[in-house]
């Protein structure tokens, strides 16, 4: 499911959103009694400090009618949602020790596992393809991330020290002994053997500076929030969902969104009426599976670089697990495939040198662009990390590099070129998207 709206699939996620989502979380709190949430906690407790198997035959239980209930939905099949209640709950007993009940509910933790798990199911049913991305696209947004405050504090810092190290150097030297290296005005003064007079006149410059930048390196466009609930849900086809994964792991703002979705999700998940199930294999399910002493520890986070043109650049962790081709170069232009099997979808790595630019052109399907380092422009705005930006053929630009950038692209076919001399490179459109 892709839109084809540039102002719809761009535009911020609006209160009014926000406010559902936050009914659907009281409601769940109200599904939910006290005594129910708790008796949730202690089996999970149990389960991951002393790997209880009464405890854990109890969660199973609890939780396999639903289970089934989406599987059979999702798949239209009893074993392949006998299937996905089997790997799910076993990846519960063997990841239990990872749940932490300050950042989340029992239901939205084992639903995140049931969903991903399913994502795995359907990709290898209609690609065929034994790789699961699943981790990889939602490990960042699970129960164990770090508060999104944090991060977004964490990028807005990272994004301002960029920006200081383009100051004047007088300018610059000023800010770094200020704010840095935590020096008073006055042991800065002195430090550079200027007058106080002028450290206060370059930092108030300086300032100034920098909170005009401020409303330049904010993200402006995002997914739409049927895209962003398709993504929660594990509807999304496997590129897409790496370029949404990659936006909210930049975006504060999605990424709570992305949260609260979740949240209703596990609503829905819990709260629907099942038909009785049989219980006639659970206990020999349940045996199985508790049979496997692996904990499975999480991953530390090794920083994947990858080098185009002499420059070097980290990836988001998910695309650590996704093959890269290798890169054709045009002019200032250089391009990677990513190998996620997803048919005439074509996604991709494209790096513009500084200065460097794609021809005026418009598009024959979809081109979704996801600026991942750097800047560009073009006829319609400038864009920024995180930026998640998709056209279609109403839209005709030419992207300039401001920057060097790298991009994460994604198109349903070739670009067509639509002016003077650059009509002639239409034959290589499918070269660079």
């Amino acid at each position: 499911m892709i839109e084809k709206s540039r102002q719809q699939s761009t535009e911020t996620p609006q209160g009014s959103v926000m406010k559902d989502v936050a009914a659907t979380q009281t409601s769940e709190q109200r599904l939910l009694s006290a005594e129910q949430q708790a008796q949730l906690c202690d089996w999970m407790d149990r389960i991951a400090n002393q790997r209880d198997r009464k405890a854990f035959a109890c969660l199973f239980k609890w939780f396999a009618p639903k289970v089934l209930h989406l599987g059979r939905q999702r798949f239209g099949d009893a074993s392949q949602a006998q299937e996905l209640l089997q790997e799910s709950m076993a990846n519960v007993w063997r990841k239990a020790h990872l749940f932490n009940s300050e950042k989340g509910a029992v239901t939205t933790w084992i639903y995140t596992l049931v969903r991903n798990q399913s994502f795995d199911m359907l990709r290898k049913m209609q690609t065929n393809r034994e790789d699961n991305l699943s981790e990889d696209i939602w490990q960042q947004h699970s129960n164990e991330r770090d508060d999104s405050a944090e991060f977004s504090d964490h990028l807005l810092d990272r994004q301002l020290v960029e920006y200081v190290e383009k100051l004047p150097e007088e300018q610059k030297n000023v800010v770094k002994g200020i704010y840095f290296q935590e020096l008073s005005q006055e042991e800065l003064a002195n430090q550079l053997g200027i007058p106080l007079g002028t450290v206060k006149s370059r930092l108030r410059l300086a300032l100034g500076k920098l909170k005009a930048h401020m409303g330049s390196i904010m993200i402006k466009y995002h997914p739409s929030e049927q895209i962003l609930q398709s993504y929660v849900q594990g509807e999304l086809c496997a590129s897409l969902s790496v370029a949404v994964s990659m936006h909210i792991d930049m975006c504060p703002q999605c990424q709570r969104l992305a949260h609260q979705f979740e949240t209703s999700c596990a609503h829905s998940f819990i709260g629907e009426d099942f038909e009785p199930q049989s219980e006639d294999n659970w206990d020999d399910l349940i045996a199985q599976i508790t049979e496997d002493t692996l904990l499975e520890e999480r991953p530390s986070p090794v920083p994947l670089e990858i080098e185009v043109k002499g420059e070097q650049f980290v990836l988001p962790s998910s695309l650590h697990n996704v093959g890269l081709s290798g890169w054709l170069k045009l002019g200032k232009l250089s391009r990677s495939r990513l190998n996620l099997g997803d048919g005439k979808l074509h996604a991709s790595l494209l790096h513009i040198e500084k200065g460097g630019s794609v021809p005026q052109h418009t598009h024959k399907g979809f081109e979704l662009t996801l600026l991942l380092s750097g800047e560009f422009k073009d006829e319609m705005d400038s864009y920024v990390p995180g930026d998640f930006i998709m056209l279609d053929g109403e839209h005709e630009h030419s992207p300039v590099a401001t920057e060097s950038c790298l991009c994460f692209t994604l198109a349903d076919d070739a670009l067509h070129f639509s002016q003077g001399l650059s009509q002639l490179f239409n034959p290589i459109g499918k070269l660079i998207y």
